[in-house]
């Protein structure tokens, strides 16, 4: 039996749906040609709406997972080269590093931007900044075993972070640089808000996917351990080579 969604998680419901039927047919539980289950019997399993599985499917076919045939059902269409499953009950912090890792495959990042620019309103407000005050921005392409997973732009405080502003951020652990420069190890707070969006032409080649692909937004705020303000991220996730596992 499938384990029912998390209604009291911030990821949406279809989203979640999407993650299980992935990590199904990812660990082999639907195979290539495999029949899936109908809306009425997923919603069913998932204990969610057809009009939310309805979604799910449909976001599983355009990210070419699934294939609906006239009058016979939805079938899965192909298997990836490369998923990375992350297995988590919450939205709780782990390196994309570790993530990697743990699923088989060697981490690495492109730095595509990076720079030293005055606080925004909404930074400011988060990180304790006055105005004028300054903050370093930088992106990155993460990749595992050299496929794009994710672009991420994050956002620190300039001050206590200066080794950050002439850093070489690519193919380094973020997370280990700042424990071990700043001694700060982070944990989300607040709303981690998901969405979802497709790729333009500007995301798909630097993620190396076809315009329109799904992905996930993660936008969040994070503190350190000592409960303090630490940066600002927004993560760009190609659906369709990561899963979170609930």
């Amino acid at each position: 039996m499938a384990k029912q969604v998390m209604t009291s998680s911030l990821m949406p419901l279809y989203l979640q749906v999407v993650g299980n039927i992935k990590y199904a047919i990812d660990s082999g539980k639907y195979k290539v040609g495999d029949k899936i289950p109908t809306e009425a019997e997923l919603g069913e399993q998932y204990g969610v709406s057809r009009i939310t599985v309805r979604r799910a499917v449909s976001e599983l076919v355009e990210a070419g997972y699934l294939v609906k045939q006239q009058g016979r059902g939805t079938f899965v269409k192909s298997s990836r080269d490369l998923m990375m499953v992350q297995h988590r009950t919450d939205l709780e912090v782990q390196s994309f590093s570790e993530a990697c890792r743990n699923s088989g495959y060697a981490p690495g990042s492109i730095e595509t931007e990076h720079c030293v620019r005055e606080a925004a309103p909404d930074e400011c407000a988060f990180l304790g900044l006055s105005e004028g005050d300054e903050v370093i921005s930088f992106t990155r392409v993460c990749l595992a075993d050299s496929t794009p997973i994710m672009i991420e732009t994050n956002v620190f405080p300039r001050a206590g972070f200066e080794f950050l502003v002439d850093a070489k951020l690519g193919g380094i652990s973020l997370y280990k640089l700042i424990e071990e420069k700043a001694g700060k190890v982070p944990h989300m707070v607040g709303e981690c808000r998901i969405s979802s969006t497709r790729a333009d032409a500007v995301l798909a080649d630097v993620l190396s996917v076809s315009v329109g692909e799904p992905l996930f937004v993660f936008t969040a705020q994070y503190n350190d351990q000592d409960e303090k303000p630490l940066y600002m991220g927004v993560q760009r996730v190609v659906g369709s080579r990561y899963t979170f596992a609930f």
